[in-house]
């Protein structure tokens, strides 16, 4: 059975037919197109700054409060190193999920690190909130741990989410990184892990079926349900196209 995102942003086992899409927003107005849309989950970042840029404390609290619980909310923190030491996490009642990336911590001790920034989202949310593993394909660009030795932490630890990435958005999309045979094994461990398989990766409307026949939970778009650009505005017509896109990749016939 495909694991699912629950009404409370956690994973639960209910045998669901079709990967959920999420869309990456910028505003409260583009959360609400991309909920016109059908999108599924909210993720909530700036584009502009990268794969995983964090938007301001007060936008956040902004899509919260447009979204009102009609879908689970995630949002991106930026990348780990540059977050500092004493970093602490402002939470908005609401997002149940926090993405951090992990470049440049190839040296480090990071799984120490994802340990520290784990107990900080715990207890900064009050338990409300957790963590996603989060891998670059591109992750010797991204100069950080592989996602097979990234897959293995999470499942030992027991993350519920796992999410795929790319950090160079300039350089090709995920399918330049994995062929889809490597991602579906992936998949196929995350699911015997007990994790969601998050993809994304400047994903497109040719490669909806691929990402779906591989196993993904979850497809995780931004430039793709835009009007051009990932930093142009999110477009609910756009939204449709990739909902109704994910149905019809699996659907008989």
């Amino acid at each position: 059975m495909r694991p699912e995102v629950d009404s409370a942003g956690q994973p639960g086992f209910s045998g669901a037919a079709f990967p959920r899409l999420l869309v990456s927003v910028r505003s409260a107005e583009e959360a609400r197109e991309a909920l016109a849309g059908g999108a599924e989950i909210i993720d909530i970042k700036e584009p502009a700054d990268g794969s995983l840029g964090a938007a301001v404390p007060g936008v956040r609290a902004e899509i919260v409060r447009e979204v009102a619980g009609e879908s689970p909310v995630t949002a991106a923190l930026g990348e780990l190193r540059t977050l500092g030491s004493e970093w602490t996490l402002e939470h908005h009642r609401g997002i149940s999920l926090y993405k951090i990336g992990l470049s440049e911590t190839r040296q480090s001790n990071w799984r120490n690190l994802l340990d520290e920034a784990r107990i900080r989202i715990r207890e900064g949310s009050e338990g409300e909130a957790d963590l996603v593993a989060v891998a670059y394909a591109d992750c010797r660009r991204a100069a950080c741990p592989e996602p097979s030795s990234l897959l293995d932490y999470a499942i030992d630890r027991g993350f519920s989410h796992f999410l795929v990435d790319t950090f160079d958005k300039n350089t090709g999309g995920l399918s330049e990184f994995f062929e889809w045979g490597e991602l579906a094994a992936l998949c196929e461990r995350a699911r015997q892990g007990g994790l969601c398989f998050v993809a994304a990766g400047s994903l497109g409307a040719g490669q909806l079926a691929a990402a779906a026949e591989a196993g993904v939970d979850v497809i995780a778009v931004r430039g793709a349900a835009t009007v051009g650009v990932r930093t142009a505005a999110i477009d609910r017509q756009a939204v449709s196209q990739l909902a109704a896109g994910i149905r019809s990749a699996l659907s008989p016939g």
